[in-house]
């Protein structure tokens, strides 16, 4: 089954596209307006996306400082601050 996983995806992209078209087809049949189905969609994947969105990026944020905590063998972040300090003065 792992072997078939790119072509389930390909068929599940295509999918999303033929309904996308389908969806648009007949909003604009009904006299829709271009701008405003473009509005409706992009709010509709806002509010789709915002939850993998918030999840992953705290899940890097919390990973990164669990690193930085914990990788450099102090868990104060103002002795962590200061001895990145000199690192950072290198970038400016």
């Amino acid at each position: 089954m792992k072997g078939n996983n790119p072509y389930l995806v390909v068929i599940l992209i295509q999918a999303i596209y033929a309904a996308m078209f389908l969806l648009s087809k007949a909003a604009f049949d009904h006299g829709m307006n271009n701008f405003i189905f473009v509005f409706y969609r992009q709010a509709a994947a806002t509010i789709f996306l915002i939850p993998f969105a918030f999840f992953f990026e705290w899940y890097a944020q919390h990973n990164l400082h669990q690193h930085i905590l914990h990788g450099y063998g102090s868990n104060y972040p103002s002795s962590i601050s200061f001895s990145q300090f000199n690192h950072a003065i290198f970038l400016f």
